[in-house]
């Protein structure tokens, strides 16, 4: 079965902590996520 990690940055670390706080960010690496799985797995 296919599988996929991703690291989108860390909470120990403050600035990356920051980023992920911010709903809008999340929205922006899930989509990018999205974007990135269509053009591997699409015919």
């Amino acid at each position: 079965m296919p599988a996929l990690l991703t690291e989108n940055g860390f909470i120990d670390c403050l600035k990356d902590l920051a980023i992920l706080r911010d709903p809008m960010n999340v929205i922006q690496i899930a989509r990018a996520h999205i974007s990135a799985l269509d053009k591997i797995w699409s015919p």
